[in-house]
């Protein structure tokens, strides 16, 4: 049996198919900030897949928890 994925776990806890910007927080249990996102994006690093709705950059909430985990590493 493999270990949980912690990021699999988060996702399963944010519970809504997209993460909006000023969520990002909240929903990354406060891993980043919505501004540092936004200057991610800025740079071309952010999560790849976005989208807006009335203004608002929004996230699939499986490509923003994919991209998150992407940027982690596993500390021994």
């Amino acid at each position: 049996m493999t270990e949980p994925d912690i990021f699999d776990e988060m996702e399963s806890a944010w519970g809504r198919p997209a993460v909006p910007r000023p969520k990002a927080g909240e929903a990354s249990s406060f891993t980043i900030s919505p501004k540092s996102l936004a200057n991610l994006d800025s740079l071309g690093q952010g999560p790849p897949d976005k989208f807006t709705v009335n203004g608002k950059v929004c996230y699939p909430s499986k490509s923003f928890f994919a991209w998150l985990r992407s940027r982690s590493s596993r500390i021994n």
